[in-house]
């Protein structure tokens, strides 16, 4: 399935959301846009282990971070209180849950800028989309999460950390299934849409 998804992902979405990235994101993307892994044995193979060890990965890291795991039941002291926020009593495995994210996200986000900050410029490909398209695309697949946060965090009838915590959760949860709804239409559309644009090109 991992193979099935990198595939499409490769083969159908990769060229439209490369028009969504800015200038600068663009120039030090084109390096890797019209690069082949999935065709060739090598690239498979590559593919395959990456993501048997990343999906290994997240399945160990999941046992450790939600209950009624095996790894929950074997360390009794991730069922215990490890820390106390704003008056909400944290368990182990939760602690690990929501800090490995506080901790990750900008983890990520110093990685990111560190990648922007070394990777090699080259000429990217004209963009083929309006301004107007772009941004009322990425508004779309940025807002969805805020909106679907905003609509469960708002039904809470008593609001308090832990309450916030798993609205947004299930917020975020929900915004995931409807931003690859979006990314797989606004993928299918691209191509049609951009080849009638430059048939009519005056």
């Amino acid at each position: 399935m991992g193979l099935v998804i990198t595939w499409l992902f490769l083969a159908v979405a990769r060229r439209p959301l490369f028009e969504l990235a800015s200038a600068g994101l663009r120039q030090r993307l084109a390096a890797y846009l019209n690069s082949s892994p999935e065709r060739s044995a090598r690239g498979i193979l590559e593919m395959a282990v990456a993501i048997c060890v990343g999906a290994t990965i997240h399945i160990t890291w999941d046992a450790f971070t939600h209950g009624g795991t095996w790894a929950v039941d074997i360390f009794p002291a991730l069922q215990e209180v490890w820390v106390t926020v704003f008056g909400v009593k944290f368990v182990g495995y939760m602690a690990l849950q929501h800090g490995s994210s506080m901790i990750g996200l900008p983890l990520w986000l110093v990685l990111y800028f560190h990648w922007y900050s070394r990777a090699e410029c080259q000429p990217a490909p004209d963009q083929v989309i309006s301004s107007v398209a772009r941004w009322v695309w990425i508004l779309l697949l940025f807002g969805f999460p805020l909106v679907a946060m905003i609509r469960h965090i708002a039904v809470i009838p008593q609001l308090d950390l832990r309450s916030v915590i798993v609205a947004s959760y299930y917020g975020v949860t929900e915004a995931g299934f409807l931003i690859f709804i979006l990314i797989a239409c606004y993928s299918l559309l691209f191509y049609p849409v951009v080849k009638y644009r430059q048939e009519n090109k005056p």
